[in-house]
């Protein structure tokens, strides 16, 4: 079961890259509350609340995502502040009849000791799907995950005197924990004045499932042994997310998701490729050859 948390006013940015453009922008005024959007751990274990918003990919390129931007906050118990989160779920869905549908990606990043996220400052996260998104509308979930359950991540809302971008923000309590009867996706406007939730979307827009070698920022990153025949392993310090390996003209060969310190390239052809792999700290890249 998916580990939810929970969120403090405290400011803190994972590295994005630098080349990144914003695919997709929804903020504007925001509103004084926030939205829970937490996995109850303690009294409720392993049992989630969480809230979701739509994007619209529009007919043209593709859209590779590589991170996300949102607003929230740790919503405490005045006698349990010393409570932090640990970790942030992130879920990609597809459309169904204009809720959330079927769930194509989710990872779950560690935030332990980095920082949490902040009412006033857009807090982000490199996140990597294996394949790029095509024409069409997607739901996008946030959600936090700490060791207590007396506070609780609230995803802030924009002011509701503001337009509405697609369609209005959901909330999913499905053992009714707020004992509000959303258990399933159900719009926060049928629960409160708020419309949208605060979030961007960063990456490129391009062909599917490829990147132009001219976006790749190579770095001089600890890999070896370069080159390699049957596993490659990296010399970061923290744990890898994912890893994902394209050829020298940019399309993506394969992607492979908590890999640790090594990645298994036995199937490879012998060539040159560029590897892309994606920590807490930020996204690396560097080219190698399969021998």
């Amino acid at each position: 079961m998916k580990r939810l948390l929970l969120l403090f006013l405290t400011t803190f940015s994972f590295c994005l890259n630098p080349h990144s453009q914003i695919l997709y922008d929804q903020s504007g005024p925001t509103d004084v509350t926030g939205f829970w959007s937490n996995e109850n751990s303690e009294i409720f274990a392993g049992q989630i609340v969480q809230c979701a918003d739509d994007f619209e990919v529009p007919a043209g390129p593709k859209w590779k995502v590589q991170s996300i931007s949102f607003r929230g906050f740790r919503g405490d118990d005045i006698f349990f502040e010393d409570h932090s989160m640990d970790s942030m779920t992130v879920q990609f869905y597809d459309n169904n009849a204009g809720v959330p549908g079927t769930l194509f990606h989710e990872e779950t990043l560690n935030i332990f000791g980095l920082g949490e996220p902040s009412s006033t400052t857009n807090f982000n996260l490199n996140v990597l799907l294996p394949d790029s998104l095509s024409e069409g509308k997607y739901w996008l979930s946030v959600y936090g995950y700490g060791a207590s359950n007396t506070s609780v991540f609230r995803w802030i809302g924009i002011n509701p005197s503001s337009p509405v971008q697609g369609d209005t923000a959901v909330l999913r309590d499905e053992l009714d924990v707020l004992a509000m009867g959303a258990t399933d996706w159900t719009r926060l406007t049928t629960l409160s004045e708020t419309k949208d939730l605060v979030f961007s979307i960063h990456g490129f827009a391009g062909p599917q499932d490829q990147i132009s070698v001219e976006e790749f920022d190579l770095i001089d990153l600890e890999l070896y042994p370069n080159p390699a025949q049957n596993t490659l392993y990296f010399g970061a310090a923290t744990f890898v997310n994912q890893a994902t390996i394209y050829d020298l003209n940019g399309r993506m060969i394969v992607s492979h998701i908590n890999c640790g310190n090594e990645i298994d390239i036995s199937d490879l052809n012998p060539a040159a490729y560029i590897i892309e792999i994606k920590t807490q700290e930020g996204i690396q890249r560097q080219k190698f050859i399969k021998q």
